[in-house]
């Protein structure tokens, strides 16, 4: 829509670009939006896509230290009965916390299905990668997911360097869970089926950052993708001139056929003019004309420096479209930007935005999982409310996995950021105010202990203190 003006008794349609005619009808996108690029995107976190290897050292620390540092739910029963329970869920299933935090923040979304395993009698979370989700049914008033449709194509080793290949499509709804085999292995079961859900259990999707009404989220890259390829590329084209250009001596002569031949390029000046025609980079010798300087050429220090100045404003570019702070970057920057108090912050907002985001989400996972639970072990158990860092809830074996991770976001923390001690301490108190512990070394004591099993430790804090990047 435009807003009209009168100028000097005449009339001017200015557009307003915030604003647009009515299209009626509207279109409503309700198919569960696209599934991700799993490959790109965890492909420029480990760095095994050759386009954008040469990112992944900068692509890596904003997903792994948050996540790291996010910890596992804590929920809290209704009664003792269903804390117990609750305890031992959360127990079998520690480590898939972090996991479900990373893979979301990775690529968008994660998928976990509480289902009963028939044959198994018992409860399985059962995690589908988003990019097997082929198809989403949705609702279009209320937005619930009504069916999911999955298809898969399995690789499994049968011996002797030989693989064989299945693949699957499932259809599951709240009322029927339907399993068809489009290939079959000879390992394994492979039975095309279709069941009641009894139930009435469907794949729970953890959205990052997801629009209204979506069941799928946006990965913590952002729009930062092409940002990631143009950096690889210039860092690739700078690692290119450096290797390719070889310091050469500058001789000057009248006849360059005839010093070449002399000094053992061929046996006359046709083939030592044609043996000396290289790449100038790859070249160890330049020739020039009689009166010419003879000296040494080398890369000018200056060379580069249009690949460094670009480089560090993508990295900048990089660093303000995450949804990453900048704690979380390697090497926090100095400026403007680098105010360590404000920094923490938002590094403590973040953990704690990463942490809310899924409480709905596992509600809805560990009341549908008491559900089936009371069914296996036919007892009644009741309903629990997601929090977060109510450390006397926990089992002492969850409270180990919840430092054993945090003991190794909290290293890498120190390592990229050069944060002290003290700033640490402050961070973990912010995002778990509730821990007991009020002085900064017992802490990091008490956290080395307990994750005893981890290496929080060659590169642990107080290695870090003797280094002078933290103050004792």
């Amino acid at each position: 829509m435009g807003i009209t003006i009168n100028l000097f008794g005449g009339r001017k349609e200015v557009k307003d670009l915030s604003k647009e005619y009515p299209i009626r009808p509207y279109p409503v996108d309700k198919t569960g939006g696209f599934p991700c690029n799993a490959v790109n995107l965890i492909g420029l976190r480990e760095g095994t896509i050759p386009g954008l290897q040469l990112a992944s050292p900068l692509a890596r620390p904003p997903i792994t230290i948050p996540t790291s540092i996010v910890g596992i739910p804590t929920p809290q029963g209704s009664d003792d009965a269903t804390q117990e329970a609750i305890n031992n869920l959360v127990a079998e299933n520690a480590d898939a916390f972090v996991n479900n935090t990373r893979t979301k923040c990775t690529v968008g979304t994660s998928w976990i299905w509480p289902r009963y395993d028939a044959r198994a009698m018992k409860l399985i979370w059962e995690f589908i990668p988003d990019e097997t989700i082929e198809s989403i049914g949705m609702n279009p008033s209320t937005s619930e997911v009504l069916a999911i449709w999955t298809h898969e194509i399995f690789t499994v080793s049968t011996g002797d360097g030989m693989k064989e290949y299945s693949e699957r499509k499932r259809k599951i709804t709240p009322d029927r869970i339907d399993v068809h085999w489009l290939q079959k292995g000879t390992s394994g079961t492979y039975d095309d089926v279709s069941y009641v859900n009894v139930f009435h259990s469907m794949p729970i999707p953890f959205p990052h950052g997801a629009d209204i009404n979506q069941p799928r989220g946006h990965t913590m890259y952002g729009g930062n993708l092409r940002a990631y390829k143009c950096y690889h590329d210039v860092m690739l084209n700078a690692c290119q001139i450096l290797a390719e250009m070889q310091p050469k001596l500058n001789v000057s002569t009248d006849d360059p056929g005839a010093w070449l031949a002399n000094n053992g390029f061929g046996t006359n000046k046709i083939e030592g003019m044609r043996l000396a025609e290289a790449n100038f980079f790859a070249s160890k010798l330049y020739l020039s004309k009689t009166g010419e300087d003879s000296k040494m050429i080398f890369l000018s220090s200056d060379a580069l420096k249009g690949h460094l100045d670009m480089l560090d404003r993508l990295r900048t570019n990089i660093i303000i479209g995450s949804d990453s702070p900048e704690i979380f970057w390697p090497l926090l920057a100095t400026g403007n930007m680098a105010s360590t108090d404000t920094q923490k912050n938002n590094g403590v907002a973040c953990i704690k935005a990463l942490q809310t985001e899924d409480n709905s989400q596992y509600d809805l996972l560990f009341n549908k999982s008491l559900e089936i639970l009371s069914f296996v072990d036919t007892k009644h158990y009741g309903s629990c409310k997601t929090t977060w860092g109510t450390f006397n809830l926990v089992s002492p074996e969850s409270k180990a996995t919840i430092f054993n991770t945090m003991a190794s976001g909290l290293s890498a923390l120190m390592t990229s950021a050069s944060v002290t001690l003290e700033d640490l301490f402050y961070f973990v108190k912010g995002v778990y105010p509730d821990l007991p512990e009020t002085d900064a070394e017992k802490f990091i004591k008490g956290l080395t202990a307990t994750a005893k099993q981890k290496a929080f430790s060659n590169s642990d804090v107080y290695g870090q203190t003797d280094t002078g990047n933290a103050e004792e």
